[in-house]
């Protein structure tokens, strides 16, 4: 008869129970490892991808706020160039009377010595005036009566608190920075700090409308009829001269500020989506073309 000893079964069961607890493997480890790294990036990914994502969306919705609000300065602005109470009821910052709508204009709007933030200054009855700039931005100045209490806004959105009618200058021009800033004139005083109204504006090119041949005589004075042929930028304008009372058939307008019809403004926005660091300019979006009727004209 065999005979097992206690003390071999003991020292075996110690084995089988030293094996159950000496973890895992290396190559189970390794395994182990690996997953936890591809589970790891995947979700570093994920995360790194929705940042991204949230980025581009955030910056895209920066820039279309840019363009809608520029454009919406501009159009209010310049459709509000001219602007002033009726005859029977105006009376001039100057204390001036008048009977008729030229004959007001004239006189709501009288000359300036001061000059504008650009250099510019205006003629008597002289409604808007600007600058062009080859390869840079071009600028612009509007004049309007604000009226005591009334719903004219300069290009800062102010309105006039006053007791007195006003007149205001509004100028729009891009900075050093690519920022459309405004500066904003009383009664044709000095210039005052200017405003920044949007970021990352590269460019604005300015042209003005003009309807060149007038198909019949008019009057009274400055108004053909509302039918633009051809936009000049601000280098192609002389100063206003003497105002026409009636244009004769086949008579050509005078190519000079006084006749302005329209502005059409070109904004290029730089795209802060996508950028190239190594370019000597930055990246910019298509441009955008607006079309703005004077409101004094139609």
């Amino acid at each position: 008869m065999k005979y097992s000893s206690p003390t071999a079964s003991v020292c075996d069961l110690s084995s089988v129970k030293q094996r159950r607890q000496g973890g895992f493997t290396l190559v189970e480890l390794m395994i182990a490892i690996t997953v936890t790294l591809i589970l790891v990036a995947g979700i570093v990914g994920m995360i790194f991808s929705l940042t991204n994502s949230f980025s581009t969306q955030d910056a895209l919705t920066q820039i279309q706020e840019n363009e809608r609000f520029s454009l919406s300065v501009l159009d209010s602005t310049i459709r509000n160039a001219g602007y002033f109470p009726g005859a029977e009821t105006f009376t001039s910052p100057s204390g001036a009377s008048f009977s008729t709508p030229a004959g007001g204009q004239l006189s709501a709007y009288p000359a300036t010595t001061v000059k504008n933030s650009d250099g510019t200054v205006f003629s008597a009855g002289q409604l808007i005036v600007g600058t062009t700039n080859a390869g840079g931005s071009d600028t612009i100045n509007v004049r309007v009566v604000a009226p005591a209490g009334g719903t004219i806004t300069n290009c800062q959105g102010d309105l006039n608190t006053t007791n007195a009618a006003i007149v205001w200058t509004s100028s729009l021009s891009i900075n050093a920075s690519n920022q459309l800033v405004c500066t904003v004139s009383t009664n044709g005083g000095a210039p005052g700090t200017a405003t920044i109204l949007a970021d990352n504006v590269s460019l604005m090119k300015i042209v003005y409308g003009l309807q060149t041949q007038v198909p019949n005589c008019r009057s009274p004075q400055q108004a053909p009829a509302l039918n633009v042929d051809a936009y000049i930028d601000a280098s192609g304008l002389s100063a206003p001269q003497t105002p026409q009372s009636c244009w004769a058939l086949g008579y050509v307008t005078p190519i000079n500020w006084m006749y302005v019809m329209s502005v059409q403004v070109t904004l290029t926005f730089v795209n802060t989506v996508v950028t190239n660091p190594s370019a000597a300019t930055p990246v910019t979006l298509t441009p955008i073309v607006h079309t703005i009727y004077m409101m004094n004209v139609t």
